[in-house]
């Protein structure tokens, strides 16, 4: 009986893009460096960096994939943030002139976005996109309560706060609370331990903001009087109730990359030019 192999059985393309990284030198610093060297022309690899520029005192050496990989990587992200891209966690971005009309500026903002990969696969460097919608929290904690709020139901979820030394701390939120002087405050669990801090703190409401998480925003908005669904605003976006979403999101990751290679490429540092193809790469499933 003859076998057959499934995964031989069809081919679909993906939202996979071949890179093409062309010329340059690649150089070992060492173990460290000091303030003379640009950080952005620097990677730390296995332990060592490695620069793209002739410093003093390096050595040449042959780069692989993944060294490539990284210093590629680097200069898409900062390619991005010239060309006026904003940047989130987990590799997310977006242009703030992509945002979604809604009746809730106010509240939050909603934007057309994209989540990238600079992956190796088969001996090559793939940039993936994937479209994505990006949420994003107008109002703090503070603003809240004067729209009518009670700071004693503003309790039990997670926010981003700022403190002294950061902006965009992660926490949770315990209880919201007048302070000594009739302020508003928060009362927030950090979710890591940092060293010489303590595990709760007390922060002006002014300073903390709800995550961007859809079923928070629903709350709040619900909370305010409003029946407008961020649920199905997001579901709509994202095309989850499409009948053709293989195919929209698909067209519209091609619109992204076709974007992305006329602004943000070539990515161009020392003597390497890197572009994209347009073309996806043909995935066998």
């Amino acid at each position: 009986m003859t076998s057959i192999n499934i995964l031989d059985l069809y081919d679909r393309f993906g939202n996979f893009f071949e890179i093409d990284c062309q010329g340059g030198t690649i150089y070992l610093i060492g173990d460290e460096v000091d303030e003379t060297i640009d950080e952005t022309t620097v990677i730390r690899y296995a332990g060592k960096f490695l620069s793209y520029k002739p410093y003093e005192n390096v050595n040449k050496v042959e780069p692989n994939l993944e060294i490539l990989q990284r210093f590629v990587r680097r200069h898409f992200e900062l390619n991005l943030t010239a060309k006026g891209y904003k940047l989130r966690k987990w590799y997310c971005a977006y242009k703030t002139e992509d945002e979604v009309k809604q009746p809730h500026h106010d509240i939050f903002s909603v934007f057309n976005g994209f989540v990238y990969r600079i992956s190796i696969f088969e001996e090559k460097l793939l940039l993936c996109i994937d479209p994505h919608i990006i949420l994003q929290t107008n109002c703090s904690i503070h603003d809240l309560v004067m729209k009518g709020i009670p700071a004693h139901e503003l309790n039990s979820f997670p926010v981003r706060y700022a403190t002294t030394e950061k902006i965009g701390v992660d926490g949770y939120l315990i209880d919201t609370f007048k302070g000594p002087n009739e302020g508003l405050v928060c009362k927030i669990k950090r979710y890591r331990q940092v060293a010489d801090k303590p595990l709760e703190e007390i922060i002006s409401a002014e300073k903390v903001y709800p995550e961007s998480r859809p079923e928070l925003i629903q709350r709040f908005i619900v909370r305010l009087g409003s029946s407008y669904d961020v649920i199905d605003l997001q579901r709509r976006l994202s095309w989850l109730d499409s009948k053709t979403a293989s195919k929209d999101r698909f067209l519209a990751t091609l619109d992204i990359v076709a974007t992305l290679s006329k602004e943000v490429f070539p990515i161009k540092f020392g003597d390497f030019v890197v572009n994209v193809k347009t073309q996806p790469i043909i995935v066998k499933l």
